[in-house]
């Protein structure tokens, strides 16, 4: 009643929209300009009637002229002197609320006293509910739509502690030792399959480094993040441990870390992938390789022992498959006719003729040095008058073809020489149902005849 008469006593004594009366129910001061302030407890407070022209940014908000204003349960005129009341667009009054457009459209929300610069996220690296810090955040992004195509700036970084966390909500969090401002998604491929559930991988930490740029992430590997102080066309050295692996590449913009199945299993592994070099290495023997993929072209592995096999992913773009002689020399590479989804083997090389490319059949070989050559073609056989040679998953052995008198050996199977003697006298055609010709073919024997000896 006291308030109430003061403002008729004000009204009689003070000509029309001179004064205003303002109440504040939001619990937090309102900062009209910088020297005055409308504090939290204000109730029926007088104040210039020039105050009534000012409009508070979000959350705050006029409830004389917002509808969508929230706490507006304040009459707006007291015995008819305007009465300015406070509100806000959200129910608590404790949040910022923006919208962001560059490169897609997000909303932000942040705690009132809050400061915050942007963070830019690079193509494909923001995810749809974003808050930082991770635990209990002070600013989230919602509602992110990104153009995949674009980079997106969101002012999500308070102010503060030299690191700092984003969590992606259903992903991961992503923890930035330094006050990098670039977000990176880097995919890391996981093993499927049953090869997979054989092969002990802890894949809940991921470490990064990109330039001087530490980070660690921690969640999905396919979905994961990594922060830098530079964009991502730029060619920075990138170090990914990941549980008892580690990953070095140098040469180019890296987009993701590829498992490459290999047998037998590897401990160290060197390629080099268009510009992207990669040096990958592990402290136990373990059934997959990494290695980083940036833009296609040619893949070029360091030499390869007899015996090692390396499964080609089938969505892995290259030119084509070099293997290097000598892993610093680029002209000692040699080129195997590989396509994608195949398996690059390094077979051992058994009286096969002093030729770069041995065909056999529809396979072709390529040769590394006087033991070794390597090919992506299934296994294969091919006989001429003078040699047979057969091509399997470890080995390309080839034999001279026997041409003359055979002899049967007292266990049925049949050998070269000793024509007609006076032991074996008798040429013979077949024992017991097959054919000795066929049995003597399986070694490599043209057998003009074939005599019985002793048995």
């Amino acid at each position: 009643m006291l308030l109430a008469a003061l403002a008729a006593a004000l009204v009689i004594a003070v000509p029309p929209r001179v004064i205003v009366l303002v109440t504040n129910p939001t619990k937090t001061d309102v900062r009209l300009d910088k020297t005055r302030t409308i504090p939290s407890d204000a109730v029926l407070q007088v104040y210039p009637a020039s105050i009534d022209d000012w409009r508070p940014t979000p959350p705050f908000c006029r409830c004389n002229d917002t509808p969508t204003c929230k706490a507006c349960d304040r009459p707006l005129k007291v015995n008819g002197v305007d009465h300015v009341v406070l509100g806000c667009l959200e129910n608590d009054c404790t949040h910022i609320i923006e919208h962001s457009t560059a490169g897609g459209t997000a909303r932000i929300v942040r705690n009132i006293g809050i400061n915050v610069s942007p963070v830019i996220f690079e193509p494909g690296a923001t995810s749809p509910q974003m808050q930082s810090p991770a635990v209990d955040p002070v600013v989230s992004a919602r509602d992110v739509i990104q153009n995949n195509n674009a980079i997106m700036p969101l002012p999500i970084l308070p102010d503060g502690n030299r690191g700092y966390s984003i969590g992606f909500p259903n992903y991961g969090v992503l923890w930035c030792d330094t006050r990098a401002t670039r977000i990176r998604r880097l995919e890391i491929d996981q093993p499927t399959g049953h090869v997979a559930a054989l092969t002990t991988m802890q894949l809940d930490r991921i470490d990064f480094t990109i330039g001087a740029t530490h980070s660690t992430w921690t969640g999905a590997p396919g979905e994961a993040r990594a922060c830098a102080d530079q964009a991502g066309d730029h060619a920075q050295a990138l170090t990914v441990g990941v549980a008892n692996e580690e990953v070095h590449c140098i040469g180019g913009p890296v987009t993701r870390i590829l498992a490459l199945e290999m047998t037998p299993p590897p401990t160290r592994l060197w390629l080099k992938l268009g510009q992207v070099e990669t040096s990958w290495s592990a402290k136990a023997d373990t059934r997959f390789a990494r290695a980083c993929l940036g833009k296609p072209g040619d893949l070029a592995f360091a030499r390869l022992a007899p015996g090692v096999h390396v499964v080609l992913p089938k969505d892995l773009e290259f030119s084509q498959v070099l293997v290097r002689r000598k892993q610093a020399d680029p002209s000692s590479a040699v080129r195997v006719r590989c396509h994608p989804g195949d398996t690059l083997r390094a077979v051992k090389l058994v009286n096969v003729a002093n030729r770069q490319t041995i065909d056999v059949g529809p396979a072709r070989v390529e040769r590394l040095d006087t033991t070794t050559g390597a090919t992506c073609d299934a296994p294969a056989t091919m006989t001429t008058p003078d040699q047979a040679c057969r091509l399997d998953d470890a080995e390309l052995k080839c034999s001279t073809i026997y041409h003359g008198d055979c002899h049967l050996q007292t266990n049925n199977q049949v050998a070269a020489g000793r024509g007609s003697t006076d032991d074996c006298p008798l040429p013979v055609n077949t024992i017991d149902g097959p054919s000795l010709l066929q049995i003597a073919a399986r070694s490599n024997l043209i057998c003009q005849e074939i005599y019985q000896c002793e048995r």
